[in-house]
This record gives C-alpha cells, structure tokens and sequence, in this order.
C-alpha cells in the first residue's frame, strides 16, 4: 500500500506543477497585457501566452489522464507526462522571449521544442490505448491524433516561419 501511495503522490507532484506553469503563463498573459503595444506585439504576447503557455500546459497536463479515463487503464508513466509538461512550458517561454526580443534563433528553438513536448503528450495519450480493453480504442485514438496532429501542423507552421520560410503562411 505504500508504494501506491507513493505512486499517486508523484502523479500528484506532476499535475500540480502542471497546473502552476498553466498558472503562471496566465498570469504572465495577464501582466503582458499591460504593457505598451509596441512592447507586447499588440495581441500577440498576451494571447501566445495564454493559448501556447496555459493552455498548451494545461492540456498537455490533463491529455494522458482523459485518454487513461477513457479507456479504463492506467495513465502513460509520469516522467513521460513530466517531460511533455516540460517541453512545452520551456518551447512556450522560449518562443515568446524570443520573438518579444527579436531573437528568431531562441524563437525557432522553442518552437522545435514545444514540437518536441506535443510529440512526448502525443506518446503519453496513446500509452493508454496500448492497455486497454475497450473496443472504443481506435475511435477515441484516432480523434485524439487528429486533434494532436492538428495543433502539430500549426505549431510547425509557425515555427518555419520564425525561421525564415514565409512561404509556409
């Protein structure tokens, strides 16, 4: 029993620090919004740090537990949920430090980096899939993707412009 307990406390520990980046970014969303337009990039600051940071966050913190509810098994193991909540607070503040302050290469790094943290969610919410009973899986994995392979498609998109392919918009 006492390895259980010990088991959910650490899930615990990486859905709270989870819910606390998604927290900051909010607040650092909100404090953005105080700033000069030309400071904050009129919207964009505000809303990249709301929607890639808290939300992106958020998300990436709940997606594995949903598709574990889903499917009635086991969520992916927390070190791979922790290093996608990880990828993405760091790609996220990479990204806005670097197009605030005119850094393209800092920008593109976050951005390969926030890539890397939807690959890791993307990993962790079909983990549960691999486990389960229900003849719902394919279903509900392949929505999850889509949805997943969605935001991909954007979030690369966005990255290649950064790095100087204006083509891809």
């Amino acid at each position: 029993e006492g390895v259980v307990a010990t088991a959910r406390a650490e899930e615990r520990r990486v859905t709270l620090v989870g819910f606390a980046l998604s927290a900051a970014f909010l607040l650092a969303a909100a404090a953005a919004v105080l700033l000069p337009p030309a400071m904050r990039l009129d919207a964009w600051l505000p809303l990249h740090l709301a929607l890639a940071g808290a939300a992106g966050v958020a998300i990436g913190t709940l997606l594995p537990f949903f598709t574990a509810a889903l499917t009635a098994s086991a969520p992916a193991d927390r070190r791979l949920r922790a290093g996608a909540v990880g990828f993405l607070a760091v790609g996220a503040a990479l990204v806005a430090m670097g197009v605030a302050g005119g850094l393209r290469p800092m920008a593109v790094a976050g951005g390969i980096t926030y890539l890397v943290g939807l690959a890791a969610v993307g990993t962790a919410a079909a983990s549960p899939f691999r486990r389960s009973l229900s003849s719902r899986g394919r279903i509900l994995l392949a929505s999850a993707a889509i949805a997943l392979g969605d935001v991909i498609v954007g979030v690369s998109l966005a990255t290649l412009f950064l790095a100087g392919q204006p083509d891809v918009v």
